[in-house]
């Protein structure tokens, strides 16, 4: 008999151009296969058991669209962070290898995929110390780096059932975008357009207990409808995003889908315009608007974070009330905001900003600067300090109790501060709220009421960790409640 014929090391094919996407969860000795779309991540098992004879793997992916990051391990499944191999480079080419790899213990190797992509095949080659393709550039930071147009389209697919109707008809639809719109020419300044498109309503072929009761087959189910109109619910065209919305799913309210987003698509099961913004911003890259839990401290080492910790922004708690978005987050957005209305601050001085929140399409509307930044002193850590003077949420109550606080004082969100390990598709950085006044409410009625009192207040001072600087605010004046109004800032350097 003769022996068998050694797998081929050549150069990696495009196995998505002939083949269909693998369903295999286990990788085989030089057998490329073509990986699912996906933006998140996507495992893949060799096994080895008994097999010493084998003391290396080559593991390469290459071709499709989109940015992977490569990540390999012996035994355990890898996590960004942990002593993984790593291979991290613009593209969907990579290259890791795995040297003496498990074969006696459990006899597994796991290989795992991550980010946005498309397209890519992925070989392991037994024996190999060397990979099929050649890496490019290094991917620094990873992660998505901003969204760079001026503009979006929504593509909306509406889907209601055999049994049950989609209360949100195209007329309400349409109302609650113009809203949407509205929302995000404010926000932006007058530097955002937002287009849509109402695509036909889908009928589900049969009754919505069905996906009630196994809420694993919608996503595949929709997916489908959009693939079916000719839209790529991964990657769209350019500025574009998808939007899916249907009755709530789920045996109950309370177990339903809630409304999701991940780039480039949101989900929408509340038929609220603030709920497509919050949604939105998801679906462009951005996480939940976070904040700091130190303790009795602000910010130190041993903090942990959040989620939804910012009660005041459209991206954290204010989700539905069109709360503003934080000044850090729309410097993701491309000319939402320049350095010179937010500098960075280099010495020591007294500055005035003015409220950022009564923005319009003809611009923030205030005679100066809206925001200051200021670095840590490894300049790992940026603080973004803004004065916002509107809770939407409280208008029309008789009883204030955000509103004084953002008026009389200022909200700081750092960036780079326990920033994901592996963001994929998201942005790189995910802002967190300060708050001034930490475990002022441990008998706090709700999560994160205890932030609904962050403003460092005027006549207070904050000191960050490394000394850099110290922050008081001092003074107030200006039309309150306007873009007129203002706050003085000093800074004290002290690196």
């Amino acid at each position: 008999m003769d022996p068998p014929t050694p797998p081929s090391t050549d150069e990696l094919p495009d196995v998505c151009e002939t083949e269909e996407p693998t369903t295999v969860t286990q990788l085989t000795d030089g057998v490329p296969v073509c990986v699912a779309p996906t933006n998140f991540k996507k495992t893949f098992g060799i096994s080895l058991w008994q097999q010493t004879e084998i003391t290396s793997l080559a593991i390469t992916t290459k071709h499709g669209s989109g940015n992977l990051t490569l990540r390999g391990k012996p035994t355990d499944q890898p996590i960004a962070g942990d002593d993984s191999i790593e291979s991290k480079h613009v593209g969907n080419t990579e290259c890791i290898i795995i040297t003496n790899p498990d074969t006696v213990n459990s006899g597994w190797n796991y290989v795992e995929l991550s980010g946005l992509f498309k397209g890519a095949s992925i070989v392991v080659d037994y024996n190999q110390t060397t990979c099929r393709e050649k890496v490019g550039e290094p991917d620094i930071g990873g992660g998505n780096n901003g969204y760079t147009h001026n503009n979006v389209n929504v593509i909306i697919f509406p889907f209601d059932f055999q049994d049950t109707p989609l209360d949100f008809t195209t007329d309400k639809i349409n109302s609650e975008m113009e809203k949407v719109k509205a929302y995000f020419t404010e926000q932006s300044y007058g530097n955002f357009e937002v287009t849509w498109e109402v695509k036909p309503l889908t009928t589900v072929p049969s009754a919505k207990s069905q996906y009630d009761n196994n809420k694993k087959l919608w996503k595949p189910f929709y997916r489908s409808v959009i693939q079916a109109a000719g839209v790529d619910p991964d990657f769209p065209d350019e500025a574009t995003l998808i939007m899916v919305t249907s009755p709530e799913i789920g045996p109950t309210a309370a177990t339903s889908i809630n409304s999701q987003a991940s780039p480039p698509l949101l989900e929408v099961y509340t038929h609220a315009g603030s709920t497509i913004a919050h949604e939105m911003g998801h679906a462009f890259g951005l996480h939940h608007a976070r904040s700091v839990e130190a303790g009795n401290a602000v910010i130190n080492d041993a903090a942990t974070v959040s989620d939804y910790g910012n009660v005041f922004d459209m991206m954290g708690m204010g989700g539905h009330t069109y709360e503003e978005i934080n000044l850090m987050y729309k410097s993701f957005f491309q000319n939402w905001i320049t350095d010179e209305q937010v500098p960075v601050i280099t010495s020591s001085g007294t500055y005035t900003i003015y409220a950022f929140d009564h923005g319009s399409a003809s611009g923030t509307n205030t005679p100066g600067v809206i925001g200051l930044r200021l670095k840590s002193a490894d300049e790992s850590l940026t603080y973004w300090v803004e004065y916002r003077t509107t809770a939407h949420g409280e208008e029309g109550s008789p009883v204030l109790l955000r509103t004084p606080l953002l008026r009389n004082g200022v909200l700081v969100n750092v960036q780079g501060f326990k920033e994901d390990l592996d963001p994929g598709s998201w942005w790189k950085y995910i802002s967190k709220l300060l708050d001034f006044t930490p475990n002022s409410q441990s008998a706090a009625n709700w999560l994160l009421q205890d932030e609904t009192d962050a403003p460092l207040q005027i006549g207070e001072s904050f000191t960050d960790p490394s000394g850099a600087f110290t922050i008081t605010p001092t003074s107030k004046g200006g039309t309150e409640n306007s873009a007129d109004a203002w706050i003085n800032v000093e800074v004290v350097k002290l690196k």
